[in-house]
């Protein structure tokens, strides 16, 4: 596979061509979108400048820099993640935290809209959804990225004061997958300086290193020839370019550059095999890299490289649809697969893919899996499977297509850095959808099975198993797992078998459905109507999103309803997989997910404490079927008990080791404190397994779901009123109603009240503290309460920012949630919780206590609470532009009478700094205060 399926895409491209009916040659580059500006400045320097107005008076601004932690020396170990943090703590035009507190001046929030990312092999720094109230604001953007390109002061003092920070961060992430990860990079890029690229670093180096090491790796690859600034947004391309080719001039052209040369991954003709065990891993699974040369990079604008992404996208397609499949049965071999394309390393792809098996069947589902591949690499594929992966690869575009108006800027920024670092087009979207409808004709069994029988497992494989390190686990050995790859290969395996999927999910014939009895005006510009079966549905259309749709339905009762001695049966993640995985009516969910081939459509279940019900997303196109799903996940559910043993077969493989991770045990004593072992607020675990009764699930969602009685659905999108209204009567006025509604029962499983600390110990592999406070009493739910405590997070967020990652170098991040729980009886929550070292957790816990007392007696200072403030109003400005937002205000108003609309603007303009403050003294006052700390045996 040195250059995969590349002979017979010479076989397609001369069949195309023959016909003439090709929209693009595939031996010529592809059209980029023509409404984007893209040049390069004498410096080397590229840009790509992009006009767009959703949302208005908003834009992104971007550096890429084609550099990442492959480029560090030895002694750099870590350097390129950690300039990527010096970039926003001082440069030469933003000393110390000037870029990001002017940026929070003007609701500008950091980590959500200032950031950045380093990878292995690039790093990019973001300015997202900038308001653009006035050019002195583009100014800035446009000079911080300036600033960011050659600029960046890597001030000494404040290199010592990120080193904490880093660390932490180090600690925080160092998860067992993130160890696993770590020890698998010498398999997976054997002979190469893959091999031992550590994103974050050494916990040592980074201690240590020297801050000349930092400046030398800036000056060596931070230069114009590896940059590309992308700005995108409502902008006036003519004068953001001028200003881009006037500040970015006095940047100079690198002289005799460092020439940046990418390792290579060197080809092996055995299978490389890795054992890798950690003992707070979570699950077993064995993964499989084949490695192949990608397209030259020269070569990837052509028509020639989407065809061969076209045609990997309809094999992984199949392959993962029939992976599922096998999955799904109750005795199924594995609990996962997947197999997708992808890129390795910047000099090599490779076919990834893997399975998820229970603990000690890793051989046995790893077999499994190579026996599906192999059967695709004899046998090919069917002529149904074809067909519903490259409609359903099509219908995608089409819907990105009809879509095309409504992107929001981000949607153009990633396509343009892909285009600079990896040389891929950046098409209109309704060109590649006639690109793509014209070269998916040319794919078809022949073609694709010539294609797949060219696999070879063995060539440039890595295998890599990881699965938890106990007592009494036996784990395979190299050879064992190397060996399975030869005797899938001998072995007598089946032609796959031809299936269609033509039956209606509903006869809409056998639906007495009920009609409109009333019409009436709603809040938010609503229309609200009223159903002769009692439901009430309120409907705003609207052209945020041309290709979109959504619709909830709320129903009132939701886990209140449920006995305590049935409470197990509807756990959280056993009701999620049921929802996921339970199909509906007469039809398995593998069934179901082929009858919905093509379709823009997604639909979700949900079991809240008050409340239960569905929603959903479609295109304008496939509302019906939504509506089908929606009715049928009401009145004909599945349940078909061996069908759920692959579901529960997940659980069982899991659950017991989450107990060796610290995230996990953590949760566990918040939950055993705070709500004093209540069984009704219980986390899952091995107990809730031996519980779990299937008839028990199925009598209490029937009894949730089998009376919709007094439910409201609303509907916010792109629809027209009148052509919806005859749906909404036959499927919603057919969801079962009762005489009487549910009414949610108060089961008084709150927070405990009461004032305590916990201090609990436990084996680590990486030794760190999770801190929690958590403080609660009665609240009114109202707008005032919602914006002071919308206020109080963000201003203590600024304020831990500032003292304990900052000055202390304490934490990666401090997160302080508040939430209002006003059904059934007016609560609040509000939690302060964070990672540090056992070293300095208690002088932390201190400072995060005395920064919410100092809160309740002094308040805010006018600075924070005017970045709060501006921050507050951006949001809302944005957040007009979304359908979701408009769905959770509409629910808001309809379940609890609050506009969080205008009202909550209100609320923020009057909003003062003594509010805060009075708000903070209250929730002290209430005298509910819970301290959880998790920390490392001794």
């Amino acid at each position: 596979m040195k250059r995969i399926f590349t002979t017979v895409l010479s076989v397609i491209i001369a069949g195309a061509m023959a016909f003439g009916q090709m929209v693009a040659d595939p031996n010529a580059p592809l059209q980029n979108d023509p409404e984007v500006r893209k040049g390069q400045l004498e410096n080397g320097l590229t840009y790509y400048i992009r006009h767009n107005e959703k949302p208005a008076d908003r834009a992104d601004f971007w550096l890429v820099t084609n550099v990442g932690a492959i480029q560090e020396t030895p002694a750099q170990s870590g350097l390129a993640h950690f300039l990527e943090h010096m970039a926003l703590n001082g440069s030469k035009n933003f000393p110390g935290k000037s870029m990001i507190e002017y940026f929070q001046s003007i609701g500008v929030e950091f980590g959500r809209n200032i950031n950045a990312s380093t990878g292995v092999e690039q790093t990019m720094y973001m300015l997202n959804n900038v308001p653009l109230t006035r050019q002195g604001i583009i100014d800035t953007a446009l000079l911080v990225m300036h600033d960011y390109s050659h600029f960046v002061t890597n001030d000494p003092v404040e290199i010592d004061k990120e080193r904490g920070v880093i660390i932490e961060e180090w600690r925080t992430r160092r998860t067992a997958d993130w160890r696993m990860f770590e020890k698998s990079l010498p398999y997976l890029y054997k002979g190469s300086k893959y091999a031992d690229c550590n994103l974050i670093g050494s916990k040592e180096n980074l201690e240590t290193f020297p801050h000349e090491e930092l400046v030398k790796f800036y000056k060596t690859w931070y230069r114009p020839d590896l940059q590309a600034v992308i700005v995108v947004g409502d902008v006036d391309v003519d004068a953001i370019e001028s200003q881009i080719k006037s500040l970015f001039a006095d940047i100079p052209a690198a002289e005799n550059p460092e020439p940046k040369v990418m390792p290579l991954v060197p080809d092996n003709t055995e299978p490389i095999v890795g054992i890798i065990t950690d003992p707070e891993a979570s699950l077993t699974s064995v993964s499989l890299y084949l490695k192949y040369d990608p397209i030259s990079i020269e070569y990837r604008q052509t028509g020639m490289a989407y065809l061969v992404d076209l045609q990997n996208s309809i094999i992984s397609s199949i392959i993962n649809e029939r992976l599922y499949d096998i999955s799904q049965r109750p005795d199924a071999p594995f609990i996962q697969a997947y197999m997708y394309f992808g890129n390795f390393v910047d000099t090599k792809d490779a076919i990834q893919a893997g399975v998820i098996s229970k603990e000690g069947e890793a051989v046995k589902a790893f077999t499994a899996f190579m026996t599906e591949l192999e059967r695709v690499k004899r046998y090919g594929f069917t002529d149904s499977e074809i067909e519903r992966a490259k409609t359903n690869i099509l219908s995608s575009l089409e819907s990105a297509m009809n879509n095309a108006e409504s992107r929001e800027n981000d949607e153009f920024v990633y396509a343009l850095a892909n285009n600079f670092l990896e040389n891929v087009p950046y098409m209109d979207p309704t060109y590649e959808y006639e690109v793509a409808s014209a070269y998916l004709q040319f794919f078809n069994k022949q073609m694709l099975d010539q294609s797949t029988s060219q696999l070879d497992f063995a060539n440039n494989a890595v295998i890599i198993y990881n699965s938890i390190e106990k007592e009494g686990l036996a784990h395979p050995s190299e050879a064992e797992l190397a060996s399975v790859i030869t005797a899938v290969a001998g072995s007598e395996i089946e032609a796959p078998v031809e299936e269609t999927f033509d039956e209606p999910l509903v006869d809409p014939a056998t639906l007495k459905g009920s009609t409109v009895r009333k019409t009436s005006e709603g809040a938010f510009g609503t229309t609200v109507w009223k159903l002769g079966n009692g439901i009430t549905v309120t409907l705003k259309p609207t052209d945020f999103e041309k290709d979109r749709i959504r619709v909830e339905v709320i129903t009132p009762g939701g886990k209140s309803l449920i006995p305590d001695e049935d409470i197990n049966a509807v756990e959280d993640n056993i009701f999620m997989l049921y929802t996921y995985q339970g199909g509906l009516a007469g039809f398995p969910q593998t069934t179901l997910d082929k009858m919905l081939t093509g379709k823009v459509v997604n639909k979700t279940i949900s079991l809240g404490n008050m409340t239960h019900g569905v929603s959903g997303i479609c295109a304008p196109k496939d509302i019906e079927t939504l509506m089908q799903l929606i009715y049928l996940s009401y009145a004909e559910p599945r349940f078909e008990e061996s069908e759920f043993e692959a579901s529960m077969a997940q659980l069982r493989a899991i659950i017991p080791n989450l107990i060796n991770q610290p995230n996990f045990v953590f949760q566990r004593e918040v939950y055993e404190k705070l709500y004093g072992n209540n069984p009704r607020r219980q986390l899952i675990s091995e107990k809730t397994l031996e519980d779990f009764d299937y008839a028990t699930l199925e009598k209490d969602y029937r009894l949730l779901f089998g009376n919709a009685a007094g439910s409201d659905v609303i509907i916010v999108g792109n629809f027209n009123p009148d052509e919806i209204r005859p749906l909404v009567e036959k499927y919603i006025g057919s969801l079962p109603v009762a005489k009487k509604a549910h009414k949610a029962i108060n089961r008084h499983d709150g927070v405990v009240e009461g004032t305590f600390s916990h201090d609990a110990k436990m084996a680590m592999t990486t030794p760190k503290v999770t801190v929690g406070i958590f403080m609660s009493g009665e609240m009114e739910f109202n707008l005032q309460n919602k914006v002071r405590m919308d206020a109080l997070m963000y201003v203590l967020d600024l304020i831990y920012t500032e003292t304990i990652r900052e000055e202390e170098g304490g934490t990666y991040g401090v997160g302080a949630f508040g939430q209002f729980i006003p059904k059934p009886d007016n609560r609040f929550l509000f939690q302060i919780t964070f990672d540090t070292n056992p070293e300095k957790a208690a002088l932390l816990l201190v400072l995060a206590k005395e920064g919410f007392k100092s809160m309740a007696e002094n308040g805010p200072t006018q600075e924070q609470l005017s970045k709060a403030k501006e921050n507050f109003l951006k949001n809302i400005t944005e957040n007009r532009h979304q359908n979701s937002y408009w769905l959770t205000t509409i629910g808001d108003f309809i379940n609890f009478g609050t506009d969080t609309d205008t009202e909550y603007e209100n609320a923020v303009n009057s909003l003062t700094a003594e509010d805060i403050k009075d708000f903070a003294a209250s929730i002290l006052d209430q005298g509910n205060e819970i301290t959880l700390t998790l920390g490392p045996e001794e």
